[in-house]
C-alpha cells in the first residue's frame, strides 16, 4: 500500500481480505480465471497455497489461465506424480466447473450486485446505541442532529483530537471558557459556558455526560412532545 494514501482508499485497500470471505469465483470449461492469482479454490489464490515452485512443476507459467487444464468439463489428470501436482489435483476437484466464468457475491450474480448490498455484507452490525432516538425524531434540525451524533461518537474535531492526530494547535483550552482542555464532552457538558446555557432549557437537562451516553437527556418525566422539544 502507498505510503502517501488517501483515508478512503486505506479502508477500501484494507477490505480486500474481508471482501474475498464473499466473493465465489466459478470456473468455466474454457475459464479465462488466472489459474494462480484468482481465488479459485476456497478463496484463495492458488499460490497462497501452494510454494511458488509449483509453476515450474507444473509447467504452467505464472500466467496461466485456468482453462488451459480443463478438458471436456473436467480437470486434466496430471502428466507428473510429484506430491504437489497430486495435492493440486485433490484441491482442485474440489471445484466444479461450469458452462462459463462468473463470479457471484453472497450468491448473487454480477448484475444483481448492487453497492448497499456489499456495504451491508461488510459493515459490521450493532445494536443502535440508547442515544439514537434522541437525536433522530420528527422535530429534529440535521445540522444540530448530525453535531450532537459526532460528538456522542467521539468524532468531532475538537483540540483534543487535533493533538491526538499531530496537528498544530498553538491552544488547547476551550474555547469558550479558555480554562480547560476542549473535548466533546467538555464542550458540551462540562464547560461553564454550556451549563449557563442548560439552565435556561424549559425542561432540566441532565448535568452528566455518561448520562447522555445512556439515552437519559431529562431529570424527570415529562410528556412526549415536551421531550422532543427540549432536545433540540
Amino acid at each position: 500500500m502507498p505510503s502517501k494514501c488517501p483515508w478512503s482508499a486505506r479502508k477500501i485497500l484494507n477490505a480486500r481480505p474481508l471482501a474475498l470471505t464473499h466473493l465465489h469465483y466459478h470456473v468455466g470449461q474454457n475459464s479465462r480465471f488466472f489459474l494462480w492469482h484468482d481465488p479459485l479454490v476456497h478463496n484463495r489464490p492458488l499460490l497462497e497455497q501452494f510454494d511458488h515452485s509449483i509453476t515450474s512443476t507444473m509447467d504452467l507459467p505464472i500466467r496461466s489461465r485456468a482453462g488451459q487444464i480443463i478438458n471436456n468439463g473436467e480437470w486434466i489428470r496430471f502428466s507428473t506424480n510429484h506430491v504437489d501436482a497430486m495435492a493440486l489435483r485433490h484441491l482442485l476437484n474440489t471445484t466444479t466447473i461450469v458452462d462459463q466464468d462468473y463470479i457471484t457475491w453472497d450468491d448473487m450474480r454480477a448484475k444483481w450486485v448492487k453497492c448497499s448490498s456489499i456495504y451491508h455484507s461488510l459493515r459490521i452490525s450493532a445494536d443502535p446505541p440508547d442515544w439514537i432516538g434522541k437525536i433522530r425524531h420528527p422535530y429534529a434540525i440535521p445540522r444540530c442532529s448530525i453535531t450532537l451524533w459526532l460528538a456522542l461518537k467521539n468524532r468531532l474535531l475538537t483540540k483534543d483530537r487535533m493533538i491526538n492526530f499531530g496537528m498544530l494547535v498553538t491552544n488547547g483550552n476551550c474555547v469558550l471558557c479558555h480554562c480547560m482542555l476542549e473535548t466533546a464532552q467538555h464542550l458540551f457538558m462540562d464547560c461553564p459556558y454550556t451549563s449557563a446555557l442548560l439552565t435556561g432549557i424549559l425542561w432540566p437537562i441532565v448535568n452528566k455526560w455518561q448520562d447522555l451516553l445512556d439515552g437519559n437527556f431529562l431529570i424527570g418525566t415529562t410528556t412526549r412532545v415536551k421531550k422532543l422539544c427540549s432536545y433540540l
